[in-house]
């Protein structure tokens, strides 16, 4: 057993700062005994584990420093005691006189201490304080600690203290650092201008000071991971040590002495998508300023710090990387000094303000996203030059996303990219310079969605007139009314679209789904389910009438959202760091499963966490219909948030008793506050011709260059221009960029339709919307009795129309770009609405689908399979649709499924959908080959339209070889990853090999023609037996045995073996080499294909003494097996021998070896048992010590 270290831990403090609380904490996470007392001290063991190293720590606790205690620890000095004193930060982030008394008297016992602060504080929205003057007059305290004592699961607070605490006391009184010291000291021996001294388990440079004596240091990577851009990605590097996770407090000053720095990585561990201990957390420096001096410093990687203060950095002249990435900088100094800066990546702090960039003419590459900017106007040179984009961690560009206050120009003109941009800033100084005063936006769209019969029209009437109607009418197709409230002293303007929770209506919802709107789920209890009730609802007439409707979860509902208004045009750069997060968190997985110094605590809590590419939290989810505390269903909020992240809070309400309507309101409310569009600041122009808008009434949707005229004749209106130039009234009207900008404004606010991604709408602004719902609603009314089939005449009647106009024309194109009808496969001018097809297949085609005999892959879905899925699938694939020889008009598709056909090389694949049932589950896409083809090119484009389709979807893809067992594709990869050729999936063992079709790699697996004499059968049995043991790795395929029986057909079965084999073993003995026709077919076609294929292997397998050798066919060329002079017979122990074969067959196979002659038995790659037994042979040692 290692040595038993022992520390002694004295926490000090007031009483009621939170003493009693951490040494709890310490208890819960370390399992040690205490019991909390008002005595002056009282004493506790803590045994601390970290792999081989123990410490046992003594703990006194103390609310007054008295002499008798002071005593106490001089006696312990030569134990370097710890003291920790315990701050508790008023609601003024500030000290009591009391505490900075503790301080002053704790001075006298710092020489042989190690002296850290925790600061302790309940309010949530504390501030740390300002470290510096303590750091300056307090210089003995090595760490500041900040714990947050207002949630126990916060990750923050006490199990970082407690890990980090454990971690320094490790260090302090264990050998733990001795690898580090061992490095530093080497690289001071060799001179390297290189020092790794990542994954150290460092906590302070202090630890390690003799590291300041390496002044010929150029890189020192402290960083346990850290990211570097390559070959046009970042790419995440992580330090080749191996010792434990680097936790940085301080810089301390002695590392101005490593004067020949050039390349400085400091920054702490990545913000992670599954959280853990202190291992995904950042790091705690604040201050970089003892960097000030450290002049040939060229790259500066400090990010995932608590860095406040940046004030030196410009000192730092030929700094030409700069990596600050998620800290609290709030402002940084001017820049212009630094000519040399090509990139700066700023992301994730609190920057407001950026004319520090104006000047960098130079630079290359700007990364300012998830800050608080409000004003881009400082950097309008840099953004004529250089590519501005929504987006994050950019390379040569300026990436500005996730700004939410920005609002000069707003991330959605930026969006538009940098001509829109560049338009916005000219149009700005017009507007300016005739003193047009900006517009504030109080426009906002919500979106009210969830089950027929959850109460919206009811919520929607009591928000628009402020009491209850129980006999509002329920909704169909949407309504649309406006809300003008007034809420905390300030003015809104809603726009409230309350959606028909019957099915039928969902296909059209998306229309008016966008990022930059608020919505509302409501669900009641009894319908959160897929099911189908009755109800009793009250028609627009008044009467009531009993219906059957289809009721769906939370998570249908929130997954329409998630699905229409994600943002998917993610660029390549955030797509890979996405990609590089993924990865690094199943490393870490990994290691947690491999207990690779990862504690039970952390196994036990990783759990998915909010990550940087998350949409706006703009979706309150509201339960209905609580009339009393019983009726209040209680939802897994945690897991609904970790997989939509959008969700902004939950809350509960009951609309008829008006119970927490207060609430909702103020959550309501919020999320409108913490809204972009609400917080932007528009031109004036916009909100001039917004009103006008607002009086109009609109018959028919604008072309844009018609919308654009329409715009510039509102702006003529506009008093301002009275007296003005003709320069200036020309300056503010509007190009075609600002009537596309303002276009996608009206949309966001609910007063317009507008689809620039459209090429068939991207033309059209429509101001008629309600019109155009209707006409839609008009539409679709009857399609069931047209078994879903339809032509543009259909339309044009529904509409009420003569012939075929403009109107029918932007109808149908609306419908197509939603997906919810497609074009006939042959017909012009017909189209097909997948949800209004019959639900069974017609006769015909029952009779084809035998053919398609079992699936190859499968998609699974939790509950239901999601009607966007498969209207979406259809849209991409109806055209395609195999038709009927000998009907022309008939063709292979019904409600539930579709026969689709290759243009290109007529594969033919079947895609049946399976869209669950009312107990839920049973729910699932299968796509069916007609032929065992599963790599063909038409499969693999499937394949992948279909996990474009998925992609916002909790889905699991599965394969499968026996049209039974569906396996996710992910156990099959992750085992194909880990050479694991024999797995199990749900109690069941399958074979890696039989899924080679799904691999990402092909498996080079080898076949073996096993060549014999029938008098030999007993060895060719026992090889066999060996054999398996390569089968079961993945190295063989299968073998063949020669032994046929006679017939004519003989030598054309032995042929085609050899042109199939890569390996033939011939198995020698008398009986071996005494038959002739082994030597005539087998022999010599073996050594024509030898010539002919340089690749093939040739083993001779001695299984006794004989001549094995003729003149013609020189068997001894190729190196034999076990042994040229002892052959199988020859062992006492035959599984020896047969076991040398084995090993060497698989070395032979893993390396493409073609071993000739004797120097193959003394090959250092051979396996060491091997060899060891080889050089038993040679020392005529083997059957004697077997």
């Amino acid at each position: 057993m290692n040595e038993l270290n022992k520390c002694n831990l004295f926490i000090f403090g007031n009483n009621a700062v939170g003493k009693t609380t951490l040494i709890n904490i310490l208890n819960e996470e370390h399992s040690f005994k205490y019991k909390s007392t008002r005595q002056s001290y009282s004493t506790a063991d803590w045994t601390i584990r970290n792999g081989k190293d123990r410490v046992l720590v003594e703990i006194k606790e103390a609310a007054n420093l008295s002499q008798n205690f002071i005593n106490i620890i001089k006696k312990r000095e030569e134990l370097n005691p710890i003291i920790l004193l315990v701050i508790r930060v008023n609601q003024n982030n500030k000290i009591n006189d009391s505490d900075i008394k503790w301080l002053d008297n704790i001075r006298s016992l710092s020489e042989n201490s190690i002296v850290m602060v925790a600061f302790t504080f309940v309010n949530k929205t504390s501030s740390k304080i300002n470290l510096a003057p303590l750091r300056l007059k307090y210089p003995f305290i090595r760490y500041f600690f900040f714990i947050p004592i207002i949630d126990r699961e916060r990750y923050e607070g006490f199990y970082d203290f407690a890990n980090s605490l454990s971690q320094i006391i490790i260090n302090a009184f264990t050998d733990k650092l001795a690898y580090v010291k061992s490095l530093v000291k080497e690289n001071l021996k060799s001179q390297n201008k290189y020092l790794d001294i990542g994954r150290c388990n460092l906590t302070s440079l202090f630890e390690i000071k003799e590291l300041f004596k390496n002044t010929h240091l150029e890189t020192l990577i402290i960083s346990n991971e850290w990211g570097e851009y390559e070959k046009g990605q970042w790419v995440r590097k992580v330090s080749t040590n191996r010792i434990g996770e680097n936790v940085l407090f301080d810089l301390p000053r002695e590392i101005q002495n490593l004067k020949n720095l050039k390349t400085l990585i400091i920054g702490g561990n990545w913000k992670s998508k599954k959280r853990s201990d202190l291992r995904a957390k950042k790091w705690h420096i604040e201050n970089i300023s003892v960097l000030a001096k450290l002049l040939n410093l060229r790259i500066l990687n400090a990010s995932n710090n608590e860095i406040t203060s940046v004030s030196q950095i410009q000192k730092l002249e030929n700094l030409t990387s700069i990596y600050l990435n998620n800290n609290n900088i709030s402002s940084i100094p001017d820049l212009s000094n630094l000519k040399s800066l090509k990139e700066i990546f700023l992301s994730n702090n609190k920057i407001k303000e950026v004319s520090f960039l104006k000047n960098l003419k130079q630079i290359r590459s700007i990364d300012l996203h998830s800050n608080d900017i409000r004003d881009l106007s400082p950097l309008r040179d840099l953004i004529t030059k250089k590519d501005i984009k929504d987006s994050k961690w950019e390379v040569n560009a300026i990436s500005i996303s996730n700004n939410p206050m920005l609002s000069i120009p707003s991330l959605n003109i930026i969006s538009q990219g940098r001509k829109s941009i560049l338009s916005y800033f000219k149009q700005l100084d017009a507007e300016q310079r005739i003193n047009l005063k900006p517009f504030f936006n109080n426009d906002i769209k919500l979106i009210l969605v969830g089950n027929s019969n959850a109460g919206k029209s009811t919520l929607t009437e009591w928000l628009i007139e402020n009491k209850i109607d129980k006999n509002v009418a329920t909704t169909h197709w949407m309504n649309v009314v406006n809300w003008q409230a007034i809420h905390k002293g300030k003015d809104y303007k809603i726009r409230i679209f309350d959606f028909g929770g019957q099915e039928y209506y969902h296909d059209t919802h998306h229309l008016f789904f966008t990022n930059r709107t608020a919505y509302v789920v409501l669900w009641e209890g009894k319908t959160n389910c897929f099911d189908e009730i009755e109800v009793q609802q009250i028609q627009l007439n008044n009467s009531v009438k009993s219906m059957n409707i289809q009721t769906f979860p939370l998570e249908y509902w929130l997954d329409s959202i998630k699905f229409h208004s994600i943002r998917r045009n993610k660029t390549q750069s955030e797509k890979g760091i996405e990609k590089l997060l993924d990865k690094r968190d199943e490393d870490i997985e990994n290691s947690i499963k491999e207990g690779q110094d990862w504690t039970q605590h952390v196994i036990n809590t990783v759990s998915n966490i909010e990550n940087e590419l998350q949409n706006d939290e703009n979706v309150l989810i509201v339960q209905n219909k609580v009339d009393m505390k019983n009726n209040k269903f209680f939802l897994n909020q945690k897991l609904l948030k970790n997989n939509h992240q959008n969700i902004f809070d939950f809350h509960s309400i009951s609309v008829y008793q008006e119970k927490g309507i207060d609430y909702f309101m103020d959550l309501l409310f919020e999320i409108f506050n913490s809204m972009e569009i609400v917080t932007t600041e528009y031109f004036g122009t916009w909100g001039h011709i917004k009103k006008a808008i607002e009086k109009d009434a609109f018959t028919e949707p604008f072309d844009l260059s018609k919308f654009k005229i329409y715009c510039n004749d509102k702006i003529n209106e506009i008093p301002e221009l009275v007296g003005k130039s003709v320069k200036q009234k020309h300056g503010v009207l509007f190009n075609d960029d600002d009537t596309k900008t303002f276009a996608q404004y009206l949309c966001d606010i609910g007063i317009a339709l507008y689809y620039p991604e459209s090429s068939l709408l991207r033309d059209k602004v429509f101001l008629n919307q309600s019109q155009i719902l209707s006409n839609i609603y008009r539409i679709l009314l009857d399609l069931n009795e047209l078994r879903g089939e339809f032509d543009q005449n259909k339309i044009v009647k529904s509409l009420g129309k003569k012939s075929v106009d403009n109107e029918v024309i932007d109808i149908t194109n609306l419908m197509l770009h939603f997906k919810i009808i497609f074009e006939h496969p042959s017909k012009t001018k017909h189209y097909i609405a997948p949800l209004y097809l019959p639900k069974e297949p017609n006769q015909s085609l029952k009779l084809f689908l035998p053919l398609f005999i079992k699936p190859a892959y499968r998609y699974q879905y939790k509950t239901f399979v999601y009607k966007n899925v498969i209207l979406d699938f259809f849209h991409t694939y109806g055209k395609k649709a195999l038709k009927e020889v000998d009907n022309h008009d008939l063709y292979y598709y019904w409600r539930e499924g579709i026969v689709v056909r290759s243009e290109i090389n007529d594969e033919i694949i079947m895609v049946k959908f399976f869209p669950g049932n009312n107990e839920g589950g049973n729910a699932y896409i299968d796509i069916y080959p007609i032929k065992e083809l599963t790599r063909g090119a038409f499969m693999k484009q499937i394949i992948e339209d279909l996990d474009r389709i998925n992609e916002v979807f909790s889905v699991t893809k599965c394969v499968t070889v026996n049209g039974e067992d569906f396996i996710p594709l992910e156990v099959i990869l992750k085992n194909e990853k880990e050479n694991n050729w024999i797995f199990s999936h749900e109690d069941k063992y399958f074979k890696l090999t039989e899924f080679k079709k799904f691999l990402v790699n092909p498996i080079k697996m080898k076949k073996i023609l096993i060549s014999y004499s029938k008098q030999d059968l007993k060895y060719v049995t026992k090889f066999v037996e060996h054999l398996s043991a390569l089968q079961l790795d993945g190295k063989v395929s299968h073998w063949y045995c020669s032994e046929l029986k006679a017939g004519s057909e003989w030598d054309k079965e032995i042929q085609k073996h050899i042109d199939e084999a890569d390996i033939i073993c011939f198995l020698i003995s008398p009986n071996f080499m005494k038959t002739q026709y082994i030597h005539e077919h087998e022999i010599s076609k073996a050594f024509e294909k030898k010539k002919a294929d340089p690749n093939f292997k040739i083993v001779p397998i001695i299984l006794d003494f004989c001549r094995w050798s003729t003149i013609k066919h020189d068997l001894s060329q190729f190196t034999a097996l076990p042994y040229t002079a002892k052959p199988v017979a020859d062992f006492s122990n035959e599984n020896m021998a047969w076991y040398i074969i084995e090993e060497c067959l698989r070395l032979m196979i893993d390396e493409d070896l073609n071993p000739m002659g004797e120097t193959f038995y003394s090959a250092q790659h051979l396996p060491a048992d091997v060899l060891k037994i080889y050089k038993g042979i040679t020392d005529n040692r083997v059957d004697k010590h077997e």
